[in-house]
C-alpha cells in the first residue's frame, strides 16, 4: 500500500470481537518505509472514534519535527481514558531511511508489552492499561471523531494481526521472510 500523507487510508471498519487491542495478548505486524518530513503519522490505529479520548491504540512514526529523533512510537489510552502509556523506538531507527522496516508490537498481558524493529527489541512497558473497546480499525491515519488525521506519507506492506503473542523465533523468521 502506498500512502500519499494528505488523504489516503484503508478503512478496515468495526472489526467485531475481533480487534486484537480488546483482548489480553496480541500481535500486530507489519512492513512500513516512510516519507521524510511528515510529523506525527499513523501507520496502524485502532479504537472508538466516538470515544478518542479514550479506547485508542495508535501505531505511528514520528520524524524530528516532534521527536528529538525519528522514531516509531506506539500509544495506548485505555477505556478510562486516564490511562495512557507509549512505546518508542527513539534513535534506533529511522522509517524514512528509504529501507523498508519490519515492526511488531506484542502484548503478552495487560502489563507487559515490547516493540521490534527488524526483529530487534527496542522498547518494553509495564504500564497497567486495561483492554480498549474498538468500533474502527485504520492503516495509514488515525480516526478521530470520525474525522481521518494524522496520515501516513510512505509504504505500509503485509500488515498482519494475531490474538496471541508472537515468539521472539517467530518475529525473526517473518523478518527474515520478507527480506
Amino acid at each position: 500500500l502506498d500512502f500519499d500523507g494528505s488523504d489516503d487510508y484503508v478503512d478496515l471498519g468495526d472489526p467485531g470481537t475481533g480487534a486484537v487491542s480488546e483482548g489480553n495478548t496480541w500481535s500486530v505486524s507489519f512492513w512500513a518505509k516512510a516519507s521524510t518530513g511528515q510529523g506525527d503519522s499513523t501507520i496502524y490505529s485502532e479504537g472508538n472514534p466516538a470515544d478518542w479520548a479514550s479506547n485508542l491504540l495508535v501505531i505511528y512514526y514520528a520524524d524530528n519535527a516532534i521527536t528529538a529523533t525519528p522514531s516509531v512510537r506506539i500509544f495506548f489510552r485505555d477505556g478510562a481514558g486516564t490511562e495512557s502509556t507509549t512505546l518508542d523506538s527513539d534513535s534506533s531507527i529511522d522509517l524514512a531511511d528509504s529501507k523498508w522496516h519490519y515492526v511488531t508490537v506484542i502484548q503478552r498481558a495487560t502489563n507487559d508489552r515490547e516493540l521490534y524493529i527488524d526483529s530487534i527489541s527496542r522498547s518494553t512497558n509495564t504500564d497497567n492499561i486495561a483492554n480498549i473497546t474498538v468500533t474502527s480499525t485504520t492503516i495509514g491515519a488515525n480516526n478521530n471523531n470520525g474525522t481521518r488525521t494524522q496520515f501516513f506519507s510512505g509504504g505500509v506492506d503485509n500488515v498482519r494481526t494475531y490474538n496471541r503473542v508472537l515468539s521472539q523465533a517467530e518475529i525473526t523468521r517473518l523478518y527474515n521472510m520478507g527480506r
